[in-house]
């Protein structure tokens, strides 16, 4: 093990200690945005990998979150299922949704196959606002959400985000990572050295949705209401693509930064949604003329300049 990797891991310890007791410390403010901050975390950090190891672009992010927020109200509220099932039962409804868009669209390819996850998407909005068992348009209270002590909440989106991030970890070092970029790269060029490019793909697909769903029903319950536009509302993936591109497309520290800046700018201009999506905008379109790999991109290369001409000179 090399020492920069060393520092990394001790680096990345010491923050997982230090966000593992911060609830003790922080009021209920701050502690709204650090579980906003895991929610948008743990489901951008799977549209990176999938936008950047796989390129396999999905716009329809929403449908994930939206069917995680109704899985658990259904079984929470309305079956008054115990909350832990409920939860993993979100991330299953994910999975098998996301399972289903594989098998149908998977193969197609670029703006088609996101332009069928948007539809989707759609789908779900319209099908969800006029089911009146859920509220419709209107939507239900989910009174768990008043019941649990925002640690808790915290807490579960805190480990959310570790598992999304461990998976992705995983993925990227384990025997299937090669598979992966070679996929990601040129899907022909990996088929013809024998990789099954959709079993890869369809694998990564499904690992995201139910990530995402899990980081839709921790979000239901940070909200305490559920409502078509809530979960369902393009808002997400653009959410996600921001986060992304900020931070660095790809990587595993780009979504952390990023979502960082996303929550902060959201909560600094609630009141200015307008304002808010035009700074992003702004920023956004700032940063890609300056870093085009995002922030994390421009500090490591930086980092490794400066480590380069220190070493020249000891």
């Amino acid at each position: 093990m090399n020492v920069n990797r060393l520092r990394l891991y001790l680096a990345s310890l010491v923050a997982l200690l230090v966000l593992m007791i911060l609830p003790l410390y922080s009021g209920p403010y701050m502690m709204m945005i650090l579980t906003s901050s895991f929610i948008y975390l743990a489901a951008a950090e799977m549209w990176s990998f999938l936008a950047g190891h796989l390129s396999v672009i999905s716009l329809g992010q929403q449908a994930f979150i939206g069917l995680g927020m109704y899985t658990i109200l259904i079984l929470n509220e309305i079956y008054k299922w115990p909350l832990w099932a409920s939860i993993i039962f979100s991330g299953l409804v994910g999975a098998a949704s996301a399972g289903f868009i594989s098998l149908s669209f998977l193969r197609l390819r670029g703006f088609f196959f996101a332009l069928s996850t948007i539809l989707f998407a759609e789908i779900l909005f319209h099908f969800f606002r006029n089911w009146a068992f859920v509220g419709g348009a209107t939507g239900l209270r989910l009174s768990i959400g008043y019941k649990i002590p925002l640690q808790a909440t915290y807490y579960m989106a805190y480990i959310t985000s570790i598992i999304s991030i461990l998976t992705i970890y995983y993925l990227h070092n384990s025997k299937i990572g090669f598979a992966i970029r070679a996929t990601g790269c040129d899907d022909e060029a990996a088929a013809e050295i024998g990789v099954n490019t959709f079993i890869i793909k369809a694998i990564c697909f499904i690992i995201n949705g139910t990530i995402t769903a899990l980081s839709g029903a921790i979000f239901a319950i940070q909200t305490m209401f559920v409502h078509p536009q809530a979960g369902f509302g393009f808002e997400w993936t653009l959410a996600f693509v921001f986060i992304s591109v900020i931070g660095g497309v790809g990587t595993i520290i780009g979504p952390i930064i990023g979502s960082i800046i996303y929550v902060t700018l959201r909560s600094v201009f609630a009141g200015f949604v307008g304002l808010s999506m035009l700074l992003q905008g702004i920023l956004c379109i700032i940063i890609l003329s300056i870093a085009p790999t995002g922030v994390w991109g421009l500090f490591s290369s930086r980092m490794e300049k400066f480590w380069r001409r220190l070493k020249r000179f000891s």
